[in-house]
């Protein structure tokens, strides 16, 4: 498929977001009852950025991907140094587009220049999210993820678009975000333990926050979501359309913090 073609058909996952209502320990009984395949519990990171002012091409350098031995590798001219190698270059591509970037072809791989101004708060006013995740394994590894989400819908089932590529160097990716002028505005700290149907399409994600504890059930075959929450005797009606941090903040106001961390960490 082109690149165009993915523009124009973008990946959209239906999910549903639900608070727990028992015990961690309940529910990862629940789980392995569904004899899925379960991954390791892993700590996540997730750091959010956004503009403050409007950035203009003039002020933006361009970004190169080279190729060697079928590895694409991002380096910034202005960074003077390589970001990473790039897992899904398309995924990279397609966020860049959102984002206003350009892209062209060079000698030896590709280039992205942006098009357009971007105008303040970027990711707030289009109702989107430009986000880096680390996942770091109980032996210590880590990979790094970003990625650009945007709801379709705010009621009812969430459906949303969503472009991610990993990237090897996480660091690097702050580093640059920060040189294009998005910088981290929240982030938070989860552990989670994922069941995976493979075969469906389904991942079901235990969610454990210093706030409280949540299920995530994504895919894109609606049947199959909807019966593994039936299983888990979870109400689907009662799904949450807040973003974390979102149900964070408004659990705090609830207790009459009105200014709360926007960092969230055990």
């Amino acid at each position: 498929m082109s690149l165009k073609e993915r523009k124009d058909k973008p990946g959209i996952e239906i999910e549903y977001k639900l608070a727990l209502p028992y015990s961690i320990e309940n529910a990862r009984g629940a789980l392995d009852e569904l004899g899925l395949e379960r991954t390791e519990r892993i700590n996540e990171l997730t750091v959010m950025y956004d503009n403050a002012s409007k950035i203009m091409p003039s002020q933006v350098g361009i970004l190169y991907v080279t190729y060697s031995n079928n590895v694409a590798t991002l380096a910034y001219a202005e960074l003077n140094n390589r970001i990473g190698d790039i897992d899904d270059l398309e995924e990279f591509a397609l966020i860049l587009d959102k984002l206003g970037f350009e892209e062209s072809d060079n000698d030896t791989g590709k280039m992205f220049s942006l098009r357009t101004d971007i105008t303040p708060t970027f990711m707030e006013t289009t109702d989107s999210r430009l986000r880096l995740r680390t996942k770091t394994l109980p032996n210590g590894e880590s990979t790094h993820i970003l990625s650009y989400k945007k709801p379709l819908t705010r009621e009812g089932i969430k459906r949303e678009i969503e472009h991610e590529s990993a990237i090897t160097n996480g660091r690097g990716v702050d580093g640059l975000l920060n040189s294009l002028g998005f910088h981290p505005v929240s982030s938070y700290e989860r552990f989670r333990t994922s069941w995976l149907d493979c075969k469906q399409g389904v991942h079901l994600d235990l969610d454990e926050f210093p706030f409280g504890n949540y299920i995530e059930v994504e895919g894109n075959n609606i049947q199959a979501l909807e019966k593994y929450i039936r299983q888990l005797g979870l109400d689907k009606n009662a799904h949450l359309t807040r973003s974390y941090d979102g149900i964070y903040y408004d659990l705090e106001k609830s207790k009459g913090n009105f200014s709360p961390n926007t960092h969230i960490r055990f």
